[in-house]
């Protein structure tokens, strides 16, 4: 909807169109800012974020019975409970 429609129709004192136009430009943007919307959540649900690689830090290497070695993992704490 143009903005021309829409303030000629103020002008002609046409209320009624004013409102309907007025109405429709706001659904047509609400659908646009919808879609908009979708996509960032799809985004964010179809490309997970990476798996961070960290070292692991201090006394934390004491845990890593296990493999994967440098990864706290059940193994690990599974072992731990055997060790105990």
């Amino acid at each position: 909807m143009s903005t021309e429609k829409i303030i000629d129709s103020l002008f002609d004192n046409n209320l009624e169109a004013f409102r309907n136009q007025v109405h429709t430009s706001l659904y047509v943007k609400a659908g646009e800012y919808m879609n908009s919307a979708k996509q960032v959540v799809a985004g964010g649900m179809f490309n997970p974020p990476q798996e961070v690689q960290e070292e692991l830090k201090g006394n934390q290497k004491k845990l890593d019975l296990a493999t994967p070695k440098g990864k706290l993992t059940a193994a690990d704490f599974a072992a731990l409970r055997k060790k105990g």
